[in-house]
């Protein structure tokens, strides 16, 4: 290519609609519902997956929100529905999430165990599992925990009560909406009553920094080096989108200790170890890996979209159609 052109589309649909007409070339940042359309109906786009940076999680609140606020944030107290590992680990299993992967994201997702992305293949736990769908197992984690349905009325509850709680997710997101529906009436059938609100996007971030909710859907996309601090270290100051509030000493340790190394794979013992925490301890229950997704016009050859990024290589890019004609 002799040349790139960029042109400035603020309006999504607009983008989706120049991709297929073919007025422009390459969209990057694709959300899974226009891939999967594009996929079916549009054959001379291809889908490009830029590697799984991006996960979803089912978000517990690791602390009491409401003596959160009032405390001015000096109190951290356990919640009284997710305070306990055993109680989030029984969530998890709640949920049948290879079923949500399979019907909403197809060839696009994998089902979580932790917030460290295949895609560092020397730092990923292959050798863990996540935790199987299992509502037996989960319904007999609640009753160890003390949560039965002592009245009748087919809500579980607990020294007066109810496990009953409001999900959150941030307005005019489809795919988190139906996943959201999927959750509630999984955890119906255990006896949990959950309640789905959705918020303005602007507010519902605000809210999360403020940590005012019980629970939430959200994900992040992860960088490119091994660097989680600000995501999981223990120090919620530091750490601002620790946005469940979870506190392990080990993890805290783990996380400090990638600061200072020498070579990212010489690490990858305290990173594997790490996975297994999580898998324990169930901050939040991690849904998916997602790709990020880019359509390409089929015209366009030589084309290494990686994720490292799109314009990656684009030097090397030319036009079929030109190739034939020389």
């Amino acid at each position: 290519l002799s040349r790139l052109i960029f042109r400035i589309i603020p309006d999504e649909r607009s983008r989706i609609a120049q991709l297929r007409t073919g007025e422009v070339d390459v969209v990057a940042n694709l959300q899974l519902e226009d891939a999967l359309d594009l996929q079916k109906s549009a054959s001379h786009v291809e889908i490009i997956k830029r590697g799984e940076r991006i996960y979803d999680a089912l978000n517990w609140n690791n602390i009491d929100p409401v003596e959160y606020s009032k405390s001015g944030g000096k109190n951290l107290r356990p919640p009284p529905l997710f305070g306990s590992p055993r109680v989030r680990r029984a969530l998890t299993q709640a949920i049948d999430r290879e079923e949500i992967v399979q019907a909403y994201l197809g060839i696009f997702g994998r089902v979580a165990i932790g917030p460290v992305s295949p895609l560092f293949r020397w730092a990923f736990n292959d050798t863990l599992r996540p935790l199987r769908y299992d509502p037996a197992m989960a319904t007999r984690l609640l009753s160890e925990e003390g949560w039965r349905d002592t009245n009748g009325d087919g809500v579980l509850d607990k020294q007066g009560r109810k496990f009953s709680f409001v999900l959150k997710i941030a307005a005019g997101d489809q795919l988190r909406s139906s996943i959201a529906a999927v959750v509630q009436n999984r955890l119906k059938q255990l006896k949990i009553e959950v309640g789905i609100e959705q918020v303005e996007r602007a507010a519902f971030w605000a809210d999360l920094l403020q940590k005012k909710y019980d629970a939430w859907i959200a994900g992040f996309s992860v960088p490119l080096q091994m660097q989680l601090d600000e995501l999981w270290g223990s120090d919620l100051s530091r750490s601002p989108f620790n946005l469940v509030s979870f506190q392990h000493k080990r993890v805290h340790e783990i996380l400090m200790g990638a600061k200072n190394i020498t070579t990212e794979v010489g690490y990858a013992p305290a990173w594997k170890e790490l996975q297994v925490i999580f898998v324990k301890e169930q901050p939040c229950t991690f849904l998916y890996w997602k790709n990020d997704l880019v359509g390409v016009n089929r015209r366009i050859g030589g084309t290494d979209i990686g994720v490292i990024g799109v314009l990656h290589h684009a030097w090397e890019w030319y036009v079929e159609s030109a190739i034939a004609t020389r």
